[in-house]
């Protein structure tokens, strides 16, 4: 069914076999997760909607649960004058 979303979150069990566009869309976003669906589209020459459909999917499917940031804790200064962590 063209158009229909899934609105739940697949049960744990559930795989989904991963082609070799899905791969490239993850391992850019390891490397970039704050790249936007058009540059990654342009990236990996497919189309917008294509990235998108399939970012859904695996975020519905648990592989991609959540978007974090990494922190470089040596490079913040304390209000005490002492370097991070």
């Amino acid at each position: 069914m063209r158009g229909k979303r899934m609105n739940s979150i697949q049960p744990v069990c559930a795989k989904l076999r991963l082609d070799d566009i899905n791969w490239q869309i993850l391992t850019v976003l390891i490397l970039n997760g704050r790249i936007t669906m058009t540059e990654l589209a342009d990236r990996l020459h497919i189309s917008r909607p294509s990235v998108q459909r399939r970012i859904r999917r695996m975020e519905e499917y648990g592989i991609i649960r959540h978007y974090t940031v990494a922190i470089d804790w040596k490079r913040i200064e304390q209000e005490d004058g002492q370097d991070g962590v």
